[in-house]
């Protein structure tokens, strides 16, 4: 049953000897006839989405077909990035295209940003609750 809101639990995440709670969610990534399962950050600080580099090789993705070149900014600034578009599923929502920075580097986790992330999803972090919900728009 597709539905257009979901609400989903923090992650524990081991930062060196402390666990730290992100919200991170499990999703499906559809490129061509390939997916793959990953876990996405939801970052809102994050002005694209980020795929790394391994990711996008799973998928079947070509970094020598890809046309776009995309420049990425704060730690990964020097990493080069081409455009990917894929599909997206999570939980129970719709999927949806995404656009992707595929960085030549597998540094960053798969990061869900502002670009376009957060345009076709609203996101309600509830920290203290330990969960997140996720509204897909319409």
């Amino acid at each position: 049953m597709v539905s257009n809101k979901a609400v989903f639990p923090y992650v524990v995440r081991r930062q060196h000897t402390d666990d730290t709670y992100m919200p991170y969610v499990l999703v499906s990534l559809q490129f061509q006839i390939y997916s793959i399962s990953a876990h996405a950050l939801i970052d809102s600080g994050s002005s694209v989405n980020v795929i790394p580099f391994s990711m996008g090789l799973q998928l079947g993705a070509d970094w020598n077909k890809q046309k776009t070149d995309l420049e990425l900014g704060g730690n990964l600034a020097n990493v080069k990035a081409k455009g990917l578009l894929l599909t997206v599923s999570i939980g129970q929502l719709a999927p949806t295209r995404l656009a992707f920075a595929w960085a030549q580097t597998d540094q960053p986790p798969l990061i869900f940003g502002q670009m376009n992330f957060f345009q076709e999803f609203d996101v309600c972090f509830s920290r203290a609750e330990l969960q997140f919900e996720l509204t897909r728009r319409s």
